[in-house]
């Protein structure tokens, strides 16, 4: 996979997301941004479900799938409480 700089910058600069990486996936549209991003141990979202940490709003994001230990979660994306090292499909703005 290549590294997106210029995506990786842009969700940098979202609070709660710090010192991520982005991988560009693909592009589903145009002005918008498939990646991947870590949570840290530093994240504010550690132990709060996407939809109590109002995710789509405050981040102008969509969470598409969370992967835990290498298995992708099957709950509804809003009922997962996020932890350390959780990998999320996001579709953000570019």
């Amino acid at each position: 996979s290549e590294t997106v700089n210029e995506g990786a910058q842009s969700l940098d600069s979202l609070e709660g997301l710090p010192e991520i990486e982005a991988v560009k996936i693909a592009a589903p549209r145009k002005g918008r941004l498939l990646s991947e991003v870590v949570i840290s141990t530093t994240s504010p979202l550690v132990g709060v479900s996407i939809k109590d940490a109002n995710f789509r709003s405050h981040y102008n994001a969509s969470i598409l799938a969370v992967h835990r230990s290498g298995e992708k979660l099957e709950q509804k994306i809003g009922k997962i409480e996020l932890q350390v090292g959780d990998t999320l499909l996001v579709d953000a703005d570019e």
